[in-house]
């Protein structure tokens, strides 16, 4: 019979290995998501707790827009040494198209995750953050952020994923550290290139024939992201606002941003172009959550697009945050 000091060590030796190959990973997947963080290619290098034997979503799974807020408390089941912690920010919703104006996807929530060991009887919890409840309408703009979702716990201090930023003046003072950040303009061009960003920040203003000058990429929130403490290594996203661009005629396009799914890839058609000319052609009038829209936890509203006149379209509300946990 092998010696029960020496078993042990062994075992000991392994979980030490095992942590370090974690650890490893989750360095590697910190240098190339501080990049290009939108690119999902990279999201597979973010640590994911191989065979979980048990699982928990925490998000609001209703017919309805995908947007409340939704808790409870997790206590770790007897015999599990180990769980992942996933949570997604709300996401941010958009702002009206109301005469010659609109506003691009909306920002994703932040995404963050961690492993640590756990012990059986602990108690956690676990709260998805809410969308802002209402739309952007004719006489009012949404520059109200998505809540937070977060965990805590035992090894857990503070640990959360932030809302989406419903103001496109804050993706343009991460892009452009100029002037020119009160203009929703691609990059490379001039500070005084592309439309007005108006309403308290929330959308652009199109006029006098003014294009963006360029495509408006992909953008990663400085101020939008995850934070909090962790016995073990905190890897996350930050929120990504949606890319696009159009020409004097205000004909162009928007890109919606990935969002991340529970396996760290992409969710299937959540990233696609959309392009338009005259006319409204998106917003919360037509591009919801009850009606197929983007219903992923944490993505952020739909674009709206208007060509003129008295009519208006209305924003579209951001997802719902969520929280995952599995363990083993």
């Amino acid at each position: 019979m092998a010696d029960p000091a020496v078993y042990n060590a062994i075992l000991e030796e392994n979980r030490r290995m095992q942590k370090s190959i974690q650890d490893a990973a989750a360095a590697a997947a910190l240098a190339a998501l501080a990049i290009e963080p939108w690119n999902s290619e990279n999201w597979n290098l973010i640590p994911l707790l191989d065979s979980p034997t048990g699982c928990l979503c925490v998000t609001d799974t209703g017919t309805g827009q995908l947007r409340c807020g939704t808790s409870c408390t997790w206590t770790v089941p007897a015999g599990t040494t180990q769980a992942q912690f996933q949570l997604w920010g709300a996401g941010a919703g958009t702002a009206n198209g109301m005469c010659c104006a609109g506003s691009p996807y909306g920002q994703n929530g932040a995404f963050a995750s961690t492993i640590i060991d756990v012990t059986p009887g602990d108690q956690y919890t676990l709260c998805g953050g809410c969308a802002y409840c209402c739309w952007a309408g004719c006489s009012s703009q949404n520059t109200t952020c998505g809540m937070d979702s977060y965990a805590t716990g035992n090894g857990l201090t503070g640990f959360c994923a932030n809302g989406g930023c419903s103001r496109l003046s804050c993706g343009m003072k991460a892009l452009h550290a100029s002037y020119g950040q009160c203009r929703w303009r691609g990059t490379g061009s001039s500070e005084q290139s592309g439309p007005c960003i108006c309403a308290g920040g929330s959308h652009y203003c199109f006029s006098n024939s003014c294009a963006t000058c360029g495509l408006v990429p992909f953008i990663a929130g400085t101020e939008q992201t995850y934070r909090g403490t962790s016995t073990g290594t905190v890897v996350g996203l930050p929120g990504i606002w949606g890319s696009g661009c159009f020409d004097t005629n205000h004909y162009g396009y928007f890109i919606s941003p990935p969002v991340i799914g529970p396996c760290h890839t992409a969710q299937t058609n959540s990233s696609a172009c959309y392009p338009y000319d005259s006319g409204s052609c998106c917003g919360g009038c037509r591009c919801r959550a009850d009606l197929g829209h983007r219903c992923f936890p944490g993505a952020g509203g739909a674009y709206t697009h208007m060509m003129g006149g008295a009519m208006y379209y209305c924003g579209d509300i951001g997802r719902a945050g969520m929280v995952r946990v599995t363990w083993k």
